[in-house]
């Protein structure tokens, strides 16, 4: 295996949608001596459990060196987030990140240094990951404005799900979607109808990623019935909008609706 793909292959268990290069402890204007910026289509988006990868390369190998990746958004408390070193030969693992080399988590959004060390020399190039999701309302089956922030979290984490950030929450506006409470999502895997019950973050990612649709309601694991509509039409739930409607938390024991389960 040459160096480059030794490189490639380290890096290989994140995904970016947009990239930009810090020069690290030198001058802004230097040009990179010996790392290459990642090519010009270098934007790649994965869902969760996805491997792609990240681009790291050099123009030409020093005599000595060292590549280390570090996550440095969010920031860490205290210590330095370090996910891996390699010298092109052996490489070391870090953290929750460097081991499972293959499997993209909600937590890995956010950007990365690919750092090369040569003597004192040093220089390195930053990128940003985020992984592919969608943004969908959700609230207590107490009705609306029920959660604190720590509430909030600890319900999305209940349904596969982070909170979403500003900047997810801004493409979904400019997109033209109209949402309440807001999460962020993204994982692999398929729901399916009739058959564990689903979260609600795995049939709203199906209904996006996969184009699930049903016109009948189905239970949730978290007591909700739902149904996904892609074309919206009269004879499906009769609701003229596109999108992944509730009939609110019925009675478990006195109403009857399908299932929709995840596998």
């Amino acid at each position: 295996m040459n160096f480059i793909a030794v490189l490639v292959t380290s890096a290989s268990f994140f995904s970016w949608t947009s990239a930009k290069y810090h020069h690290h402890k030198q001058d802004k204007d230097k040009e990179l001596k010996y790392l290459l910026e990642p090519l010009v289509y270098a934007e790649v988006t994965a869902r969760r459990g996805n491997a792609v990868v990240l681009p790291c390369v050099m123009r030409f190998k020093p005599s000595h060196y060292r590549v280390k990746w570090t996550k440095i958004e969010p920031p860490s408390q205290g210590v330095e987030n370090i996910v891996l070193i390699t010298n092109g030969h052996v490489d070391k693992q870090y953290g929750s990140v460097g081991p499972r080399a293959s499997l993209l988590r909600l937590e890995d959004d956010g950007s990365y240094r690919c750092e090369l060390i040569n003597g004192i020399e040093d220089e390195s190039v930053v990128i940003t990951l985020r992984i592919e999701g969608v943004v969908f309302p959700y609230q207590s089956h107490h009705g609306h404005y029920r959660f604190t922030f720590f509430d909030a979290k600890e319900a999305c984490a209940k349904q596969d799900a982070t909170l979403a950030t500003y900047k997810q929450l801004y493409r979904v506006i400019i997109s033209m979607l109209h949402l309440e409470i807001l999460n962020f999502f993204a994982f692999p895997g398929s729901v399916f109808f009739i058959a564990g019950l689903a979260k609600v973050g795995q049939i709203y990612s199906s209904w996006k990623f996969q184009q699930l649709e049903h016109c009948d309601g189905g239970w949730l694991q978290d007591g909700s019935v739902r149904f996904p509509i892609i074309h919206p039409r009269e004879r499906c739930g009769g609701i003229a909008e596109l999108g992944v409607h509730s009939f609110g938390y019925p009675s478990k024991s006195l109403w009857l609706y399908g299932a929709y389960c995840y596998r």
